[in-house]
């Protein structure tokens, strides 16, 4: 088992994530973490398109310490990335100033071109080193 730490990435809440009570709807949390994951791939030179391999979200889990609302300046963070056979586990959390907001934890599975589960590819935890 390997693990990876650190990285950020900043939004300002929309008015189109928030519900009619002004807090910021728990299915633009996904679409927040998706984001900061990607981005967090990206900076590491992952090529998220053109490889012979796909990263599918296997399990969400998603714990609301404190809501988020309209136009607050929040910090999504990769806190780390543990690597275990076939999958990898991403944990990060999102911030307002110095308070945790929301934490999750999600399981990406690898599969191969037939969309079958495969074991991690070679070089891609050498990547986010």
């Amino acid at each position: 088992m390997s693990q990876l730490t650190n990285q950020s990435y900043s939004l300002t809440v929309q008015f189109e994530d928030v519900d009619n009570y002004g807090i910021v709807h728990h299915s633009c949390l996904v679409r927040y973490f998706e984001r900061s994951r990607v981005d967090y791939l990206l900076s590491k030179g992952v090529d998220v398109k053109g490889t012979d391999y796909k990263l599918l979200v296997h399990d969400i889990n998603i714990r609301i310490l404190q809501p988020a609302e309209f136009l607050d300046n929040l910090n999504i963070e990769v806190r780390n990335v543990i690597f275990d056979g076939y999958k990898c586990v991403f944990n990060q959390r999102i911030r307002r100033l110095d308070k945790s907001l929301v934490k999750s934890s999600i399981t990406l599975v690898f599969v191969d071109k037939d969309n079958v589960i495969c074991s991690i590819p070679d070089g891609f935890i050498s990547l986010l080193s």
